[in-house]
């Protein structure tokens, strides 16, 4: 329970440093690198809906899905629904 807790702030503490530090585009790719190295894929299922996303991210749904289909455009990667791939 203590180890969960730990994970837990570890986790809000990345959060708010990438809130502070980066712009939504780099949020959002750190927030995928993070998923890939947990997963050990770079291939994964996003854990979270899009919205909720955006909330953790501190930024709107719209503002989410630019930096998605930007990411896509410059060949960053790949999006098929919740599926991603890390290129």
């Amino acid at each position: 329970m203590i180890n969960n807790f730990g994970n837990q702030l570890i986790e809000a503490e990345k959060n708010q440093l990438r809130r502070d530090l980066l712009d939504a585009k780099a949020r959002l790719m750190a927030y995928l690198r993070d998923c890939a190295v947990e997963s050990g894929q770079i291939e994964f299922e996003l854990p979270l809906k899009k919205k909720e996303l955006a909330n953790i991210l501190g930024i709107t749904p719209e503002t989410l899905s630019r930096q998605f289909k930007q990411l896509a455009a410059e060949g960053q990667i790949i999006v098929n629904k919740r599926q991603i791939t890390i290129c």
